[in-house]
């Protein structure tokens, strides 16, 4: 799975996260709450960087 919804940038010595919090991609497996954002697994933070990041946004189902 590759990243959904999530934009990074880094600023200095900042990770700048983005994340739409409007776009819904369906519950999630236990079908308790509805996916926003993913990274789906571990990911390099950027190009010549030694970090990694990984990270889930999800809300309660049928809640906005």
């Amino acid at each position: 799975m590759s990243s959904k919804n999530i934009e990074v940038e880094i600023q200095g010595n900042f990770l700048i996260v983005r994340v739409n919090l409007a776009q819904r991609f369906g519950l999630t497996k236990t079908g308790k709450s509805e996916l926003i954002a993913t990274t789906g697994k571990n990911i390099p933070i950027g190009k010549g960087r030694h970090e990694r990041m990984i990270m889930t946004v999800f809300a309660p189902k049928g809640e906005d």
